[in-house]
């Protein structure tokens, strides 16, 4: 196995993606590696600000902040001290770039649970960042919880 020395954890930091990074920060335990976690803040379409569900702004500094606040749970629960990231946009466009700039050599990413046919392909975003990634691509299976 290589020995790793940035590793990328991305997830949207809901409670089902903790054991993405609870990986990532065993691995980069394990090759005395840094890790920087990134959450991706999704664009709000158009449409749904002139739908008259609030101004674009509005609803984008919402999201942030919900983001913000789960970023804030997550170094709590985990008890973690590294570097959280946000940027803008659709997760499978963001992770690669974001990788390639922190010249990460591998990113960890979660994969979640589907049914029937679905479950022998990996979601889109998953598989955009292991088809388009020039480093190493860990997937970890994430189950999905319902309330």
């Amino acid at each position: 196995m290589a020995k790793y020395k940035h590793i990328i954890a991305a997830t949207d930091l809901h409670f089902e993606d903790l054991p993405i990074l609870q990986s990532a920060m065993e691995l980069a335990e394990q090759h005395d590696a840094a890790l920087s976690i990134l959450s991706i803040v999704p664009s709000v379409p158009y449409h749904m600000a002139s739908a008259g569900l609030g101004s674009l702004s509005d609803m984008e500094s919402e999201m942030e902040a919900a983001v913000a606040q789960r970023v804030q749970e997550a170094k709590k629960k985990l008890n973690c001290t590294h570097d959280f990231h946000t940027r803008g946009g659709q997760a499978k466009h963001a992770i690669v770039p974001f990788a390639e700039e922190m010249q990460a050599d591998l990113i960890v990413i979660g994969s979640h649970s589907r049914h029937g046919l679905q479950s022998a392909l990996l979601g889109s975003t998953a598989s955009n960042v292991l088809h388009k990634a020039a480093c190493d691509v860990l997937v970890v299976r994430v189950k999905s919880h319902t309330i």
